[in-house]
């Protein structure tokens, strides 16, 4: 049963609303305690160390205090006259709205202001299913796989929001609440995109496990024994393998080379006769490495007759190709005898890594040098 919302707004003669308006406030809202928790656990305001997070936001839609009929029940506020501060509270409100009625959202457009790119005057949010698959898409004769389920019907639900210039807050400019396809169960709720969510305290736990040897894979079978099922986690494995590739660049992402470099120091005292240069530019940053350990070093004394010289073609993140120098040793199986990065494919770099290469190898200068490049 679909139910509409009945705006009744007062006008001035150039089309503005009348009336103060009000701000939202959670606890306006609120109908207990847990309204005020999911608000937090939304925003990711939920520190690690309330570890019932979860659990509260779990009771909290699947049946707890805010549910269908208590957002039914805000038909009698005048969602028109609604205030944030910021977009991310215009965001966090939608969202909570669209978990406990039975939908997901996802960003529309969003216009800037044109004197200031970093203000945000317009901004919107649909339903998931607003829009349509193009035609072209549908109508494909050379298709190898089966095509995906429909999800989109040019739902009209949407919020949208302006900049005031006078309060310096946003304000709602369109509220539409009709959907135009059934609206999903308590069940399918936690499985929708915007509201699913691997909260800080799940993170820390995973990391916890992570950095003992468990596989993320196995740390989500711990996750599903202790909730009772695969339907009680608040996210799919695929969000829990990108958290944590997302939070291990984050660490990373201003002392990669640097940790590299230490890892292969640390190596160096503890085998002597490990092996590695770099060279940095002007700025600081790593746009050579070559490394190569002991038993490399000793694989070469034996087999280093033949030197395979094997390029890939930027296979990595950071778009650096590696080089792999490799041989065959007695057994005809392959046998490494150093890997290096390099940021440019060119002549000077090259002659860079086979300089380097004889450094390692001093005392062995003849070898035949086979080159194969590999590009994808």
């Amino acid at each position: 049963m679909k139910r509409t919302m009945k705006i009744e707004q007062d006008m001035d003669e150039n089309g503005h609303r009348k009336g103060k308006g009000h701000n939202f406030d959670l606890n306006a809202y609120a109908y207990c305690e847990d309204d005020i928790v999911a608000w937090k656990w939304m925003c990711g305001e939920m520190g690690v160390e309330d570890s019932k997070a979860d659990e509260k936001m779990n009771n909290m839609v699947n049946g707890g205090a805010i549910d269908a009929e208590n957002v039914d029940d805000q038909q009698e506020i005048d969602l028109m006259t609604m205030k944030f501060d910021t977009i991310e509270d215009a965001e966090c409100f939608y969202n909570i709205y669209g978990r406990a009625t039975g939908f997901s959202i996802r960003r529309g457009y969003a216009k800037k202001d044109p004197e200031d790119s970093t203000t945000v005057r317009y901004r919107s949010w649909v339903c998931s299913r607003e829009g349509e698959r193009d035609e072209k898409h549908i109508l494909r004769n050379d298709r190898k796989r089966e095509a995906k389920a429909v999800t989109r019907v040019n739902c009209g639900a949407c919020l949208k929001i302006r900049l005031d210039d006078n309060e310096g807050k946003y304000i709602v400019s369109c509220f539409a609440k009709e959907h135009n396809h059934q609206l999903g169960n308590h069940a399918s709720i936690p499985f929708m995109r915007s509201h699913r969510k691997v909260a800080d305290s799940d993170y820390a736990q995973a990391h916890t496990f992570r950095r003992a040897g468990i596989r993320t894979s196995q740390i989500m079978k711990l996750f599903v024994l202790q909730v009772g099922g695969y339907q009680n986690v608040p996210f799919l494995i695929k969000d829990l393998y990108n958290k944590m590739n997302c939070e291990k660049l984050r660490e990373i992402a201003d002392g990669d080379a640097e940790r590299a470099i230490g890892r292969l120091a640390a190596k160096k005292e503890t085998d002597n006769n490990y092996y590695y240069e770099y060279c940095c530019d002007s700025q600081g940053r790593l746009t050579r490495l070559l490394w190569a350990d002991s038993w490399s070093r000793m694989d070469f004394k034996c087999y280093g007759d033949v030197l395979v010289f094997d390029s890939t073609y930027r296979t990595q993140s950071y778009k650096m190709p590696l080089v792999v120098l490799c041989g065959v040793n007695n057994h005809y199986s392959t046998a490494i005898f150093a890997c290096a990065l390099i940021a440019d494919e060119n002549e000077e770099s090259y002659d860079w890594v086979l300089k380097s290469l004889l450094s390692a190898w001093a005392g062995r200068s003849q070898f035949q040098l086979s080159l194969t490049v590999t590009r994808q």
